[in-house]
């Protein structure tokens, strides 16, 4: 009979619900700026192209944590990530709460994009690996649609508060410090990673890259989700601006909407995109994507908003498709020893092109005019989508598998 201390002892679980909450309060706070660009524009008297800049921060900050916070969270664990993550995620929003002038919204923008870049790793993985010691099958689902209905809950919350409430730049952030506080208490308890033997020192840091072998297929899923990744950003950055602007529609409440309906309409692709055969998926992503184009010049020029909102609608299933559709190209091409370096990659190449769009349209808008800066950010985005149709076609000549 063996005896009881001989047994092995059994690892801790991960805190599921701790962690997830940590994942959604994290892009909560990352997107409930959305709707306050323009107050905060009015009470600091920074130029529209002021919006775009602060955003671009925002990219920077998911990309260098891509870069490193994955890494590092294989090499040292989820907790000795996430646990930092949340407290830069605090200092992001005291930075938004008491913000006296632009630099203050561009350093909040940079340090929630660190902690968001990191959650996107290692909270994800978190939360899967959670889900997994537990034996549940839809842990990746359930990662996935927590961050895509934090990005619409945030602008929506944050546009709810501004408009009825008192405080409007400042509650919703005084409302996440202490909520980001009492999670990080949840996720100290995920356990550390069991010691492997033999295991050969690591780099902290990857740079983007793309196997050999595949490289055109794989560079053909950024460009399937880069199109219409930088759509969807239009809402999150600049749409307040043009809601008001170009519709004449001043409401909080409506702009955090907008972005709400992008990311729900997201939410609500990924529960059903597993049906479609993925040529369909591609297809479709960019015609929605175009279509979402049409409507948005469309909703500039008639004043609508009506139109705007199916426009986000139809971005946000346009993005939402073509981030499944590209991943799945990234699994089925990518060498399976370099699936993490080219899943990073790709999300990089979104990141980049949506840091670029936003970019040229908010010095277009602030040289021209916010219409001919919407303008030409719709066109860039239309030439991304109609390459990717492009090259989705040449590929399907070759046959691509279901």
């Amino acid at each position: 009979m063996i005896s009881d201390h001989h047994i092995a002892p059994r690892r801790p679980h991960p805190p599921l619900v701790g962690v997830t909450l940590g994942l959604l309060l994290v892009f909560v706070a990352a997107n409930a700026t959305v709707p306050l660009y323009i107050l905060w524009q009015r009470q600091m008297g920074f130029p529209t192209s002021g919006i775009s800049y602060i955003f671009i921060c925002y990219n920077l900050g998911v990309l260098l944590s891509l870069l490193i916070a994955g890494r590092l969270s294989d090499i040292h664990g989820r907790r000795a990530v996430l646990v930092p993550a949340l407290f830069v995620a605090i200092a992001a929003c005291v930075c938004f709460a008491f913000a006296q002038n632009m630099l203050w919204l561009a350093a909040g923008r940079l340090l929630i994009g660190f902690a968001s870049g990191a959650f996107a790793s290692a909270g994800t993985a978190a939360v899967i690996e959670a889900g997994v010691r537990r034996g549940y099958r839809f842990a990746p689902l359930v990662a996935s649609f927590t961050t895509v209905m934090a990005f619409g809950v945030g602008p929506l919350l944050s546009g709810a508060f501004a408009q009825f409430a008192p405080l409007p730049t400042s509650l919703i952030f005084l409302l996440l410090i202490p909520c980001l506080a009492a999670v990080s208490f949840s996720v100290l308890r995920i356990p550390p990673p069991a010691p492997v033997a033999g295991t050969r020192k690591q780099s902290w840091f990857q740079l983007p890259r793309l196997p050999e072998h595949n490289r055109g297929i794989i560079l053909l899923a950024i460009m399937i989700f880069s199109g219409p990744f930088a759509l969807s950003a239009l809402f999150i950055s600049l749409g307040p601006s043009l809601l008001a602007s170009l519709l004449h529609n001043d409401s909080r409440l409506l702009a955090g909407a907008c972005a709400f309906v992008v990311f729900g309409a997201g939410a609500m692709a990924q529960l059903t995109l597993r049906r479609w055969r993925l040529f369909t998926t591609l297809l479709v992503s960019q015609l929605l994507g175009l279509l979402a184009v049409a409507l948005v010049v469309s909703a500039e020029y008639q004043a609508s908003i009506g139109l705007l909102l199916a426009a986000a609608l139809s971005a946000g299933f346009a993005q939402s498709l073509s981030q499944f559709a590209g991943i799945t190209l990234i699994k089925q091409n990518a060498p399976p020893d370099e699936l993490a370096g080219v899943t990073g990659t790709f999300f990089f190449g979104g990141y980049i092109t949506a840091g670029i769009t936003v970019g040229v349209m908010g010095f277009a808008a602030n040289t021209w005019g916010l219409q001919i800066g919407s303008e030409l950010f719709v066109a860039l985005c239309m030439l991304v989508m109609f390459a990717a149709l492009a090259g989705t076609l040449k590929v399907m000549g070759k046959s691509l598998p279901a």
